[in-house]
């Protein structure tokens, strides 16, 4: 049941009526709970134990950050925490491929095939969740949530569980009262951006599909014009659907009085690549940019320019391999990791040379677009062929 799916808006409709007939907040909660459980056993069906292990280990991991936040270690016991929190999506996603790599054979000593291990949907978007969490934890941005049921709503929230946003505990947990009223203007709204997001996703991503997979099945039957644009029909496709299910996500949200954050914000209109990630899966991007590129810079402050570079490398190394395990995703990353390191140390001295040439900025802007877009082209073609190789 993917939110494009007739069945996943009944789904929602009846959770709708049900939610606006309950006056309690705690009654609410315990329904959406439900609901989001229900949701997400019909999409991973036993792998709903990885789901309820990455919250117990939020919740609890959170207390004990906070009761033990004097202590000389830690620092220490912070690493720990993250790296039990993270192991299921290590075992899942990536440990199978890397075993690969090495030629090491994957029926391990329990008699257990790691390549017969389904990835459980929405993994990496709970898990960045809930280490989002237990960092701003750690840091004092966010008390620990004393109640599991809050953070285990926070975690598997059924229109973002599968494909985000990436919440974080600052904007989300705090709407979990759910004491708004029923509001006709705030219904409409949220009924508009879930069409907008049907039209992307059944109007326009999928048409696109067949022609994508025809192109890249079989390049050498297309002429070289035609492959160009396979390309770039390619990037529409990955934009409509991404974006066409968050819109869906973000207005079910809506629908049941709680406010997620945006996810794209027109990315192929973009002038440079920073720029591009600053619209293009916004809660990913700004997620890698707190919690992996601002510690890194800040711990390389002494070196300016290294230090940068450092950190943007860094930042976008762990954005391809989010995506999965595959040296199409890496590549992806590496390539968006040189356009920002080159653009962070151009940019400025660029912006100086077209003013003194007098150039107008509508006209820089103008040019600058389908570069930016092409960029991306490109890095989404490597992605591509990488996966498919």
């Amino acid at each position: 049941m993917t939110l494009s799916d007739p069945k996943y808006i009944g789904f929602l409709f009846l959770v709708f009526l049900v939610f606006y007939t309950l006056r309690s907040g705690a009654h609410r909660r315990l329904l959406l709970l439900a609901a989001s459980y229900f949701f997400y056993f019909e999409l991973s069906h036993y792998y709903i134990v990885v789901l309820f292990a990455v919250t117990a280990i939020a919740w609890f991991g959170g207390l004990l950050l906070r009761r033990y936040a004097a202590s000389a270690h830690s620092t220490l016991f912070f690493a720990l925490i993250c790296t039990i929190l993270l192991a299921p999506l290590v075992v899942f996603k990536y440990l199978s491929p890397l075993l690969g790599l090495i030629h090491y054979n994957s029926v391990t000593g329990l008699g257990i095939d790691l390549n017969s291990l389904a990835i459980p949907v929405g993994i990496s978007f709970f898990s960045f969740a809930a280490l989002g969490y237990l960092c701003d934890v750690y840091l004092e941005i966010v008390d620990p949530e004393p109640r599991p049921s809050r953070v285990a709503l926070f975690l598997a929230f059924f229109p973002i569980i599968s494909a985000g946003p990436i919440e974080r505990a600052q904007g989300l947990m705090p709407q979990l009262d759910l004491d708004k009223p029923f509001s006709c203007a705030r219904s409409l709204s949220a009924l508009r951006t879930i069409i907008l997001g049907l039209v992307m996703k059944v109007f326009i991503a999928d048409l696109l599909a067949p022609t994508v997979d025809q192109i890249f099945s079989g390049p050498g039957a297309f002429s070289a014009f035609n492959q160009f644009f396979g390309t770039v029909d390619y990037a529409f496709y990955l934009y409509s659907d991404f974006a066409g299910y968050t819109l869906i996500a973000i207005g079910s949200a809506r629908l049941l009085g709680l406010d997620v954050m945006p996810n794209f914000a027109q990315p192929f209109l973009s002038s440079t690549i920073p720029e591009y990630w600053r619209r293009w899966h916004m809660s990913l991007s700004f997620w890698v940019r707190d919690y992996v590129f601002a510690p890194i810079r800040m711990n390389w402050r002494r070196f300016p320019q290294a230090g940068m570079a450092l950190a943007l490398f860094a930042a976008f190394v762990i954005v391809g391999i989010w995506h999965g395990a595959k040296w199409g995703y890496l590549l992806f990353g590496v390539f968006h990791g040189f356009y920002s390191i080159v653009s962070a140390f151009t940019l400025k001295k660029r912006n100086v040379f077209w003013a003194r040439v007098g150039l107008p900025e509508p006209v820089l802007i103008a040019v600058r677009v389908p570069i930016t877009f092409f960029l991306a082209l490109m890095a989404n073609l490597l992605k591509r062929l990488g996966v498919a190789g």
